[in-house]
């Protein structure tokens, strides 16, 4: 999920798109595809044994730590934690 696959999906310019997006919505583009990949990221991590850098991969962020220090701003616990919270439930 990115700001380039979903412009060109609708024919659109990534700056036109973006700011048409954000006119409509009210919120910013950049803030729905971050919060849709932490949402896909909670599901994985929930539903899956897989890599912490193996789902970050897969909800397109390069870099694991990254990844990591951003889940846990937006979560408020790192992934590991919130893998084990939600496995033992």
């Amino acid at each position: 999920l990115s700001l380039s696959a979903l412009a060109g999906r609708v024919y659109l310019n990534r700056s036109y798109f973006s700011r048409l997006y954000k006119q409509v919505t009210g919120e910013n583009l950049s803030d729905f595809i971050n919060t849709r990949r932490m949402e896909r990221a909670k599901e994985l991590l929930s539903s899956t044994q897989d890599k912490i850098s193996d789902i970050a991969l897969q909800v397109g962020f390069d870099s694991p730590s990254y990844f990591t220090v951003y889940f846990k701003k937006f979560q408020g616990i790192s992934p590991i934690d919130y893998r084990e919270s939600t496995q033992g439930a």
